[in-house]
């Protein structure tokens, strides 16, 4: 993420886990299923992006899965999206 200033950019990398999903309430290994968040995952993940703002900590891209917990997750930031499928090898490819 980058800080918002006027200093030369500093870049790093930042690795979050989703937010929490159905598969974790009921605790199930989750893998490549496709569980979505629940209502207090939405709730989490809005909290993380709205303390970030606070703090103007931009991001540049997010990379994530393809699976619907990882992309609703990162769904409230407003940067550029690349979706790779899980497990993947292959160049991620970009998603709307």
């Amino acid at each position: 993420y980058r800080k918002v200033s006027s200093e030369k950019p500093v870049y790093r990398f930042v690795f979050l886990r989703h937010a929490e999903s159905v598969g974790n309430v009921e605790s199930r290994w989750q893998g490549q299923s496709n569980y979505p968040l629940t209502e207090k995952g939405r709730a989490q993940a809005r909290a993380l992006c709205e303390r970030w703002q606070r703090e103007e900590v931009k991001f540049d891209l997010v990379i994530t899965s393809t699976l619907a917990r990882a992309r609703e997750t990162v769904r409230a930031w407003s940067v550029p999206l690349v979706a790779a499928p899980p497990g993947s090898e292959a160049s991620p490819k970009e998603s709307a």
